[in-house]
């Protein structure tokens, strides 16, 4: 049984990390801006609301 959930733990890492590979984040871009953003610092979330035109992000610990 312990050797059964090893394997699955093991299988969903595999996948989690073909994912990653195979189907890389695209670079954020808003419309009427020049070119794609690109982060100075990671933010710990974001996300684009393209029917709104919003850029919602959030900043991590230790921040300005």
């Amino acid at each position: 049984m312990a050797s059964m959930a090893g394997f699955a733990i093991l299988s969903a890492v595999a996948l989690q990390l073909n994912l990653a590979v195979a189907f890389p984040q695209a670079p954020a871009s808003v419309p009427g801006l020049p070119s794609t953003l690109s982060w100075q610092n990671s933010p710990a979330a974001w996300q684009f609301d393209s029917d709104n035109k919003v850029l919602r992000k959030s900043a991590g610990s230790k921040t300005d």
